[in-house]
C-alpha cells in the first residue's frame, strides 16, 4: 500500500487567551498512480482538531500537553463525500485550527499527526467499490514528522477565526448586523428579518433583488436540489479544485434552516424556486456559517456596498454609511480572489446558465470545458 506523507506547519498562535493553534496540513502522494482514502480520523477529517489525531509535546518542559478531545460514532457505510483522492505524485492542503491551546510564554513546542487510514486504495476516487466502503479492508497508518514552532513572548497578533466567529454570532443572536470577509469580497450579513432589512435600506437596495445564503459546501448539499452530476460539478469546482462560486438552485422548503425564515425574508432570498449561496467563501465563512447552523440560524446578505458600486475588497473601501451600519466588522485586510474581479461567479445550476462572471470565472470554464464538456461565455468576446 502506498505510504501517504503527511507534512505539518504551524502557524504562530493566537496572541491572546483563548490561544488557538492554526496547523497547515499536506498530504504528499509519491506514487505513480492515484490513492483514495476515507477522510475519518484523519488530518482532513473536518473533526480533526477534537479527534486525538494531533499530538503536542512541550520540548521546553519535555511533557505533553493535554487537548480537548471527543468521541463518537460513525454511520456505516460511509459517504463518497468523505473520500479525498491525491493525484499522483501530488499533493493537497488543508488548514485546521486547535482550539483552547495551553501555551506558555517562550516555551518550544512539537506537533505531530498519527494514527490509521481507515480506508485507502490505489486507484482514483470515482472507482472505489460500493462493496470496498462497506468493508474497510484497505487500511494503513500515517505519522507525521514532527514540526516546531514557538510560543515568543511578545507576538504580533495574527486572525483568530474561531473566536471571530464567535464574536460575530452573538452579534446575530442579538439581532446584529456584521461585515465579513471571503475569498471574493467583503459582505454584510445577518441572521434576523429585522437585521436583514436594515441591510436592505441602508444598501439602497430595490426590491427585485435577492439576498443570498453563506453557505459551505455541506449545506448546499443538504438545502439545494440538484442531479447528482451537478453536485458532482459542484464539488469538483469548490472542493476539489478549491475555487469559490455561487451555486442558484432549487431548495429544500423544508430544511430547518429555511424553515425557519419568515415569508418576508423567505421571498427576498429565492426567486422562482432557486436560492443562491455562496459555497467555499473562505476559512472564516466556513467556520462562521458551521457555529451559525448549529445553532439553527441561516446567514443571509450581499455585498458590503452601495447598490451598483462594485464589491469591496478591503475594509477601507466600504463606504461610511455602510460601515456605519455594522454592529460588528472583522478586518482581514484585502481579499484573496479579487483579481481580475472581485465578487463570485455565479451559475444557475438548474438550466447551466452562467449569472455572473466574478472571481476565479477563466479557470472554472476552462475546468468545466474540460470535465463536463460544457462551453460557457468567453468573457473576452463580446
Amino acid at each position: 500500500m502506498t505510504n501517504l506523507q503527511v507534512i505539518l506547519s504551524p502557524v504562530p498562535p493566537s496572541a491572546t487567551p483563548p490561544i488557538s493553534l492554526p496547523i497547515n496540513i499536506a498530504i504528499h502522494n509519491p506514487a505513480a498512480t492515484p490513492v483514495t482514502f476515507l477522510n475519518w480520523g484523519t488530518p482532513f477529517d473536518p473533526k480533526a482538531n477534537l479527534l486525538g489525531v494531533f499530538q503536542i509535546n512541550d520540548t521546553t518542559a519535555d511533557q505533553p500537553i493535554t487537548l480537548d478531545t471527543i468521541k463518537f460514532n460513525r454511520q456505516l457505510p460511509p459517504s463518497r463525500d468523505d473520500l479525498v483522492e491525491i493525484p499522483a505524485e501530488s499533493s493537497m492542503e488543508r488548514t485546521i485550527t486547535i482550539p483552547h491551546v495551553p501555551l506558555e510564554e517562550g516555551h518550544e513546542y512539537a506537533v505531530q499527526a498519527k494514527g490509521i487510514w481507515h480506508g485507502i486504495w490505489e486507484c482514483p476516487r470515482d472507482q472505489v467499490t460500493d462493496s470496498q466502503l462497506q468493508q474497510l479492508d484497505q487500511r494503513g497508518e500515517f505519522e507525521s514528522e514532527q514540526a516546531v514552532f514557538k510560543r515568543n513572548k511578545e507576538m504580533v497578533a495574527y486572525i483568530d477565526i474561531p473566536t471571530d466567529a464567535a464574536r460575530v454570532l452573538s452579534v446575530f443572536l442579538a439581532g446584529g448586523i456584521a461585515i465579513i470577509p471571503s475569498s471574493v469580497g467583503y459582505g454584510i450579513v445577518a441572521t434576523e428579518s429585522t437585521a436583514l432589512q436594515r441591510i436592505y435600506t441602508v444598501k439602497r437596495r430595490q426590491p427585485h433583488k435577492r439576498h443570498a445564503i453563506i453557505g459551505s459546501y455541506a449545506l448546499h448539499r443538504e438545502i439545494h436540489v440538484l442531479p447528482p452530476d451537478r453536485m458532482d460539478l459542484v464539488r469538483l469546482l469548490t472542493v476539489d479544485l478549491n475555487f469559490p462560486l455561487g451555486v442558484i438552485a432549487p431548495y429544500r422548503r423544508d430544511h430547518p434552516l429555511i424553515a425557519r425564515l419568515d415569508e418576508e425574508t423567505l421571498a427576498a432570498s429565492s426567486m422562482h424556486g432557486t436560492m443562491a449561496m455562496l459555497v467555499n467563501g473562505g476559512p472564516f465563512q466556513e467556520e462562521l456559517v458551521r457555529v451559525a447552523a448549529a445553532g439553527g440560524r441561516a446567514v443571509l446578505g450581499s455585498s458590503a456596498n452601495l447598490t451598483g458600486q462594485g464589491t469591496k475588497t478591503m475594509v477601507e473601501e466600504i463606504e461610511p454609511e455602510i460601515h456605519e451600519a455594522a454592529d460588528i466588522v472583522v478586518d482581514y485586510g484585502r481579499v484573496r480572489d479579487c483579481w481580475p474581479r472581485a465578487s463570485s461567479t455565479m451559475v444557475d445550476f438548474e438550466s447551466m446558465r452562467v449569472v455572473r462572471v466574478g472571481a476565479c470565472y477563466e479557470v472554472i470554464r476552462d475546468v468545466v470545458q474540460r470535465f463536463a464538456g460544457m462551453q460557457w461565455p468567453d468573457p473576452s468576446v463580446r
